[in-house]
């Protein structure tokens, strides 16, 4: 069983009670995307953590290295019990987590406050106000139409594609 969440987007202090057990259950292996993340640091200090921060130094494309961080997170759960953990929520820009779910496995997702979220209590926006959108930085339409309240997002170090 693999159980995927996020650690939003700050420190443990900012994730559900419910949450933070699941994260600190010795009975699970716990897997984080990345350790440049306030909370998986200090879940690294209070229990084993796995990173998958090495694969994004061997892969030739996001592409592979999602499917690595994908094929690392099931071979662990062969031997048993795993949560996965990623920065923000897994059901915004997280695209091992799409892989996940594809895969067949036996997946239970939970939820969690996205950057989104954050922004949108920053700026005291409702989306539904006037709606939003909300762009990946890498992938930006031409013409750019602004009519809207916008979130352009990158969630990589990869170069952004800028039209001439």
């Amino acid at each position: 069983m693999i159980t995927v969440t996020g650690l939003g987007p700050g420190d443990l202090d900012r994730i559900p009670a419910a949450v933070r057990s699941i994260l600190l259950d010795p009975g699970r292996r716990l897997i984080v995307r990345t350790d440049q993340h306030p909370a998986a640091e200090q879940l690294a200090a209070l229990r084993e953590v796995i990173t998958c921060d090495d694969l994004y130094l061997t892969g030739e494309s996001f592409e592979e290295v999602y499917r690595a961080i994908a094929d690392r997170v099931l071979e662990t759960a062969s031997n048993g019990p795993v949560v996965y953990a990623v920065p923000g929520s897994p059901l915004v820009g997280e695209f091992a987590v799409r892989m996940l779910r594809d895969s067949g496995a036996e997946i239970e997702l939970i939820p969690a406050e996205s950057f989104i979220d954050a922004i949108l209590d920053e700026v005291r926006y409702d989306p539904l106000d006037r709606g939003l959108q909300i762009l990946d930085g890498h992938e930006l339409p031409e013409p750019l139409v602004l009519d809207k309240p916008t979130i352009i997002a990158q969630n990589s170090d990869m170069p952004v594609k800028v039209a001439p």
